[in-house]
């Protein structure tokens, strides 16, 4: 009897536990493939009322159970009245969780609309609904999805909540819009370069106010170095003479022609990265709890407040956290007081203090970039409270 049960004991053991697909190893996905298809009762039912669909482009195609329809598998079309009709047909089914993969982006209204209809949607990575080698069929590959939904071997992906989704949408196209502006600028000092202006040895960076004045001129007609060299900014460390040398070129009418469509170009993007019709409001709770610290506020104002942001007008958002110069300044003092000995720098900074704004505006592309002071304690001889806060991110 002892050697049976042992015997016994090292049978079980090797039958593969059920679990996520994605969990398993090679020999107890395919011992599971193999119960599946000869339809073993030993694996547990999670889901009876399951539906696989395999997205496509042009159709869709649903499984359900047999037991369910007379013809398990359909063929949808994409447009809005087929995938309400699929919806439909799913209710009558009694169906009430689908699996589908992430193809592509095709996934997303068939996702939105069955959501809508009550259905608790799956999306499973591709990777992990891999299928027996010669199952190539559409009609397969949906009864497939169904079965191993069915089981529970599928792994729900996460998907964030529609104000999310919208914020990320805009947030995107801004993302795409500022490497459009990168693109354009490099292709601006191509044209340049190929017409031997060498602005780009004389200023940091041809998209600043000198080189966007003497590029606009340049376009306008005007050709004469010293000219263009006058719209230098006081600012640029190189003189006019400078400019003027690095401005002799030889002129091309394409080039220019070229020169022209980039710098068009990037000034659309440039205007479109926080365009004043956007007005997304996302709550703080919601940001914080999504993982993001900047994002683009209403009203296109970029807000960022160290571990989480807000796109609500900055009265309410100092309302609600209290983030205030007043604050601030009363926190300052307080960190300061924790010293045993004061210095005149010291005394000198808290009395300083209290005509001091401690929040750092930086405009970005329009935009209003809010950061929490630090405190430090003096080490200048002459301490301000520029110097005495710390103005940088944690």
């Amino acid at each position: 009897m002892k050697p049976k049960q042992q015997e016994g004991t090292r049978k079980a053991t090797c039958r593969p536990t059920q679990g996520h697909w994605h969990q398993m190893n090679r020999k107890q996905r395919r011992e599971t493939m193999r119960r599946i298809q000869r339809e073993n009762l030993s694996l547990e039912v999670v889901h009876p009322d399951a539906a696989g669909i395999d997205i496509g482009n042009e159709f869709h195609y649903v499984a359900v159970p047999p037991t369910r329809d007379g013809e398990p598998v359909r063929r949808f079309g994409c447009t809005t009245t087929e995938l309400k009709s699929m919806a439909d047909w799913l209710k009558q089914c009694r169906i009430r969780t689908v699996a589908m993969q992430s193809t592509g982006v095709y996934w997303i209204a068939v996702f939105d609309i069955l959501e809508e209809a009550g259905f608790e949607v799956y999306l499973v990575n591709a990777r992990e609904t891999k299928n027996l080698p010669g199952r190539k069929s559409d009609v397969q590959k949906s009864q497939w999805l169904m079965k191993l939904h069915t089981y529970g071997l599928l792994r729900n992906s996460f998907r964030p909540s529609q104000e999310i989704r919208t914020m990320r949408t805009y947030w995107r196209q801004r993302n795409d819009l500022v490497r459009g502006a990168a693109r354009h600028v490099h292709r601006i000092q191509k044209a340049l370069t190929q017409m031997n202006v060498q602005l780009a040895n004389v200023l940091t960076d041809v998209s600043g106010i000198t080189g966007q004045a003497i590029i606009k001129a340049i376009l306008a007609g005007e050709r004469d170095p010293h000219k263009l060299a006058a719209f230098r900014d006081p600012r640029v460390k190189a003189t006019e003479e400078e400019i003027a040398r690095s401005l002799e070129d030889n002129w091309q009418e394409d080039l220019v022609f070229v020169l022209k469509q980039e710098q068009d170009a990037y000034e659309f993007c440039q205007k479109s990265v926080l365009p004043r019709h956007v007005k997304a409001r996302v709550s703080v709770e919601q940001a914080s709890d999504f993982g993001w610290s900047k994002y683009t506020g209403c009203e296109g104002h970029n807000l960022c407040i160290e571990t989480f942001g807000a796109s609500a007008p900055l009265k309410q958002l100092l309302k609600k956290f209290g983030f205030s110069a007043k604050n601030i300044v009363a926190a300052a003092k307080k960190q300061i007081a924790q010293h045993q000995t004061r210095s005149w720098k010291e005394l000198f900074f808290l009395d300083s203090l209290d005509n001091t704004v401690a929040v750092h505006h930086k405009h970005v592309g329009g935009g209003v970039h809010l950061g929490p002071a630090h405190v430090a304690l003096p080490r200048a001889r002459h301490p301000t409270p520029a110097r005495c806060l710390r103005l940088n991110r944690r």
